[in-house]
């Protein structure tokens, strides 16, 4: 399973399930959550292909352009989520694992996974020196079997374990503002690509990617 979308042209591809974000497409996608009410309600964009059962990288590059200090935001440039119904996100129990999400003004960081059915975990993480989220940066899941990690820009962030693997799983771009909060943010592009045979990420150098 592999595809690259970069948001070409003014319209999502048919393949995007849209659930409750207000999308503009202009050569990357704009995101706007709705604001819908609710403990964890969250809106997205989800990629309507079942990744389950495979190994893969899941990547976007992506920057925030508005993030309020009112209210509760978030952000999840790269999620899991067991379903992609409209209505799938009205608590915790619907995500898989949040890769890297992080919410406020000044923003706080998390990772959220499902290690088992109705237990998430909810780790505090930290970001490497010289990360803002106001410029593109590239977040990533890689996946091998029970195995889930979490990187930006190539830097690992942590590594878990799940005994959690629903048979339905999609990859989507999430978000929420409530109580007044705001935010808005710009995917330039979104991709899902093998996971290395060797395991072994690739990494950024003077150089270029080797």
């Amino acid at each position: 399973f592999n595809f690259y979308d970069n948001f070409a042209g003014t319209t999502l591809k048919s393949n995007w399930v849209n659930n409750g974000m207000t999308v503009s497409v202009n050569n990357g996608v704009t995101l706007t959550p709705s604001g819908s009410p609710g403990t964890w309600s969250r809106d997205s964009i989800t990629y309507n292909i079942n990744v389950y059962n495979t190994n893969y990288v899941a990547e976007s590059l992506t920057k925030v352009t508005t993030m309020s200090s009112a209210g509760a935001t978030d952000v999840e440039p790269v999620d899991i989520l067991n379903s992609n119904s409209a209505t799938a996100y009205s608590n915790n129990y619907n995500v898989v694992d949040t890769g890297i999400m992080f919410g406020g003004n000044p923003p706080n960081y998390y990772h959220s996974t499902q290690t088992s059915q109705g237990s998430v975990t909810i780790t505090s993480i930290s970001m490497p020196s010289g990360y803002s989220y106001s410029v593109f940066s590239l977040y990533q899941i890689y996946v091998n079997g029970a195995s889930v990690g979490v990187a930006v820009n190539y830097s690992n962030i942590l590594n878990t374990q799940t005994n959690y693997n629903p048979s339905t799983q999609y990859l989507g771009i999430g978000g929420y503002a409530v109580s007044g909060g705001a935010v808005t943010f710009v995917t330039q592009w979104f991709r899902a690509r093998a996971y290395p045979p060797d395991g072994v990420m690739p990494s950024v150098s003077f150089g270029g990617v080797s």
